[in-house]
């Protein structure tokens, strides 16, 4: 029988020793040659509804073809889990989700993505998301990019300590926004984005920020900034601000870890197993910084030189109508420090991408993927984050006061997260299934009272509650972040 183009085989290039032996099991015993259930591929069942069942092209992108051709040419390198866990997005190795409309039972079997930090097709689409929700809430006043830059003799230490120095630098930034405005009893709204790479793809710190040209006071009278310059700040201040307040905590930080600090000896252009460190609770000292692990009195001097630099660079940009905010959005919200618009051409042992300047750039593999290494985020980590008025849990009550002190008589558009048929045109597709290994391992009960008619090879599927409901054997082989994955996958797909 020659193989359906459209669904995907089991394949022994699973990373996870015991469910990749598994499914290979399953193959060799003719149990489950496919990652999707036999009932699924029964024309008489699909038929029964009338509706198409379609399942989705696995997913392409030159990024993850780089990444992969990295592989196969070091074949005696330990795989990078985090990189590993990427070239298996889309390909239905992580599992499906099934979507039904809830008018025509039109069907799509969808491959899963990974979700990863670094992976440019998932994050295209949250960056997507976050974007058009964001449009929605634009107010008709100026906006402001302001940029705040790591210094660079901080990069190494940051990369090793990602978790603890993103969230100084984050909170260094908002506190230097607000001093002002806080000093004076009022309140600005801006969104911070944590972005790491430069223009060659360097891991580069720094900070965007999209600033309303509104204040809020304590008696709800708006004061307006229609230039840079009647801004309550200038960039000299804010980079004093910021300076201070980011030693000031960094400092803390190494009181805090106390004499347990950890002594990493690596250097800028090491290998990309051991640049990439994620520990939450120690500080790791590159060996250019080993000598402050446990001497206090060296580590304070340190953080006086680092006070004499004047490398702390503050950038505040003209303003822009609301109009124009939009672009400040889609900019300064990028998730990955590369995306696949960038890559010009690639082969086994060289790419050639653009930098955000449009000048190409050409690496060995080895070294792009050495680069892109580097920018790993910490687990779950929101790089992302609303200040001030924006701040979640009052966003929405200032911004409705506010459109009425401007006289905003227009209804701001609401972000629609339906998924529309696109066989009918009326209903909205919703997840009702989860697959993997040939097997349902979670079922959306709420999504599929939500139809008006249940196929019979939904029914066949839908026989447990949850993930940890099912009795699979296949469970067993499923780790620990594969099930938070699954688990995931509800309504938002």
């Amino acid at each position: 029988m020659k193989p359906d183009p459209h669904i995907y085989y089991v394949q022994s290039e699973l990373p996870l020793a015991k469910l990749e032996s598994h499914l290979d099991s399953l193959q060799k015993a003719n149990t489950y040659k496919q990652f999707l259930p036999s009932c699924i591929n029964s024309q008489n069942i699909i038929n029964e509804v009338n509706a198409p069942v379609i399942i989705a092209d696995p997913l392409q992108s030159p990024i993850i073809e780089i990444i992969e051709n990295f592989f196969k040419s070091n074949s005696d390198y330990k795989y990078h889990e985090a990189l590993h866990k990427i070239t298996l997005c889309g390909t239905g190795k992580l599992g499906y989700h099934v979507d039904l409309c809830d008018h025509c039972v039109a069907t799509k079997i969808i491959p899963n993505t990974c979700s990863h930090s670094l992976c440019p097709v998932c994050q295209k689409r949250k960056s997507d998301k976050w974007i058009a929700k964001r449009i929605t809430e634009l107010l008709p006043v100026p906006y402001f990019q302001i940029i705040f830059k790591l210094p660079a003799f901080l990069s190494l230490l940051t990369m090793l300590n990602k978790k603890i120095v993103f969230d100084i630098f984050i909170m260094s930034v908002a506190s230097a926004m607000n001093k002002i405005p806080n000093d004076n009893q009022m309140k600005i709204g801006f969104i911070i984005c944590l972005q790491t790479s430069g223009n060659n793809l360097w891991f580069h710190p720094h900070i965007h920020i999209a600033m309303l040209g509104v204040a809020i006071t304590e008696k709800g009278e708006l004061i307006h900034y229609a230039t840079k310059e009647s801004l309550p700040f200038d960039k000299d201040f804010l980079s004093k601000q910021f300076q201070d307040e980011f030693l000031s905590k960094l400092e803390e930080a190494y009181v805090n870890q106390g004499a347990e600090n950890n002594n990493v000896d690596i250097e800028p252009n090491d290998d990309p197993e051991k640049l990439y460190l994620e520990n939450e609770k120690q500080l790791n000292w590159p060996s250019e910084l080993k000598h402050l692990e446990k001497d206090k009195d060296a580590f304070i001097s340190w953080i006086k030189e680092c006070k004499a630099t004047g490398n702390w660079e503050v950038f505040i940009g003209d303003a822009t109508t609301a109009n124009d905010a939009s672009n400040i959005l889609s900019y300064i919200c990028q998730q990955v420090p590369i995306s696949d618009d960038q890559i010009v051409e690639s082969d086994m042992d060289t790419v050639i991408f653009k930098d955000k300047n449009g000048e190409k750039i050409e690496l060995s593999t080895e070294e792009f993927i050495r680069r892109l290494t580097t920018h790993v985020m910490p687990s779950s980590y929101h790089r992302i984050r609303n200040c001030g008025f924006l701040s979640n849990g009052i966003k929405d009550k200032n911004l409705i006061k506010i459109r009425g002190i401007l006289g905003c008589t227009e209804e701001p558009k609401e972000f629609n997260e339906e998924k529309k048929c696109d066989f009918c045109c009326e209903g909205q597709m919703r997840t009702v299934a989860v697959l993997l290994g040939g097997e349902t391992v979670k079922v959306c009960e709420k999504n599929i009272k939500k139809l008006k008619t249940i196929p019979s090879w939904l029914s066949i599927l839908a026989k447990i509650k949850s993930l940890r409901d099912a009795q699979s054997e296949i469970l067993e082989f499923i780790p620990d972040w594969l099930i938070k994955l699954i688990q995931s996958i509800d309504d938002d797909l």
